[in-house]
């Protein structure tokens, strides 16, 4: 299941849907797009839940996070 920007307002409901639809054994990718935004650290609640985080610098030289989680 890949998705883009579509993750952080419900993240109960978002991710059990995206659990939900993936086979057993498949990837959640979450990735965001570039922009200009200096982020400091990644997404807590995303590290909590298990996932893991991959930092890149955007096209726009914000700093990106993108995220994966084997179900």
């Amino acid at each position: 299941m890949l998705s883009f920007h579509v993750v952080g307002d419900d993240y109960e409901g978002e991710l059990h849907e995206m659990r939900r639809v993936t086979k057993p054994g498949g990837w959640l990718i979450i990735c965001n797009g570039d922009d200009e935004f200096q982020r400091a650290h990644p997404d807590g609640e995303l590290i909590r839940r298990g996932f893991e985080a991959f930092r890149h610098e955007s096209s726009s030289g914000g700093i990106i996070y993108n995220y994966r989680l084997r179900v």
